[in-house]
């Protein structure tokens, strides 16, 4: 093998900014820093506008899948997201012309001789906790549709040749527990914000929610945050995927309810991103059974207190119970002792969540992804540069 190996990056084609877009764009940074432009595989070249116009340099690497991807995107969620494994499964690749294959696509079956290394959030190999489970009667799939999954696309077990590596230690536990065997965690890289200067953080005020607008995400409860505190500033903001009826159902429901403080923001640029965590001082992320959550992260770096469901990966982002809600009830509960909590004490719980998240940066992700490469492969002039 030559000095600059031949790597290849398993990525499918994102459609909107996003925690593993993030994971895959900083991959490929940090490859790019050491002199390494990856092949990205895929059976369609990645949309790189959709994602944000990253700085980064990378070929498509090309590949088939056994369901290609304009069919997959032409069947219902329900059934879309198991086929999509089992196409996964049965992708021909040509794996075996890389010196080193990352893969943000778990099921893969990877060649016994090519080294490896896996980026697992879990839903692939893992029976992870129904996010919607206590919502009302919209929820899917129902018990036919899951029978019908289960025949077509049962779920799938770890490849024998891939190595993995989890995005949390809720993960990690959960794997462990499913075959055995416990992975390393390797926490997913956040953006890197100004944050703003002391005098400036103290004129913040308001609850901000900022994530996909879907609805396991749970946007509406901002609603019931903006009734409980007609006063304080309310934002919704989030990616839409191209489709805004979620959006729009809490403009509704806002109009009805007569609410004047609650903003919604659809698909924000960068510079509403920042402006949006500049301007609030509470971030709330009402998400069950979240793989990490790495917009929390990224809250809790700009200088926002949040708070968060009680489960998941979110659990051990934010370690202080005072700060985690199981119900809508006790959100408010907390979201009142927050507005009233004096600002040293809001000041000295920040400042320990920042240290304790200060793990989740881009350059922790590039180092501790690049060095399982370079330990494989020997390439020992290359990690003096990591």
């Amino acid at each position: 093998m030559s000095a600059s190996p031949r790597v290849g990056v398993i990525a499918h084609r994102y459609i909107c900014p996003g925690g593993v877009q993030t994971c895959f764009i900083e991959l490929i940074a940090g490859l790019n820093r050491l002199g390494l432009n990856p092949d990205v595989i895929w059976d369609e070249p990645t949309d790189w506008q959709a994602i944000g116009s990253p700085a980064v340099e990378a070929a498509f690497g090309g590949g088939r899948l056994a369901i290609n991807s304009v069919t997959l995107r032409r069947l219902p969620a329900w059934l879309r997201d198991p086929l999509s494994r089992l196409s996964v499964r049965f992708a021909r690749f040509e794996l075996k012309r890389y010196d080193f294959v990352y893969s943000f696509q778990p099921g893969v079956r990877m060649p016994a001789a090519t080294p490896n290394v896996c980026w697992l959030t879990g839903p692939s190999l893992l029976e992870l906790p129904d996010p919607l489970g206590d919502d009302d009667g919209r929820r899917a799939p129902s018990p036919l549709k899951k029978y019908i999954v289960r025949c077509l696309a049962p779920r799938l077990r770890p490849d024998p040749h891939s190595r993995y590596v989890a995005i949390s230690d809720w993960i990690a536990d959960l794997f462990r527990r499913t075959y055995g065997r416990r992975l390393p965690v390797i926490w997913p890289p956040v953006r890197e914000r100004a944050q703003p200067e002391s005098d400036t953080r103290s004129h913040r005020v308001g609850f901000l929610f900022l994530s996909r607008l879907e609805k396991y995400k749970h946007p509406e409860i901002m609603l019931k945050v903006a009734q409980r505190f007609p006063e304080v500033p309310v934002a919704v903001a989030g990616a839409t995927m191209g489709l805004s009826e979620e959006a729009r159902g809490i403009r509704l429901a806002a109009a009805r309810m007569g609410l004047r403080n609650l903003t919604v923001v659809e698909d924000p640029t960068d510079d509403m991103i920042s402006h949006l965590f500049e301007s609030h001082s509470v971030f709330i992320f009402p998400a069950r059974w979240e793989h990490f959550g790495i917009v929390t992260v990224e809250a809790i770096r700009a200088g926002l207190l949040p708070l968060v469901h009680d489960s998941g990966g979110q659990r051990e982002i934010v370690p202080i119970a005072a700060l985690r809600f199981k119900d809508e009830t006790e959100l408010l509960e907390k979201a009142a002792g927050l507005l009233s909590m004096a600002g040293s004490e809001r000041s000295d719980m920040l400042a320990g969540l920042q240290r304790h998240v200060a793990r989740g940066s881009a350059e922790n992700y590039r180092r501790e992804m690049i060095l399982l490469m370079c330990r494989d492969l020997g390439l020992t002039h290359l990690m003096r540069q990591v």
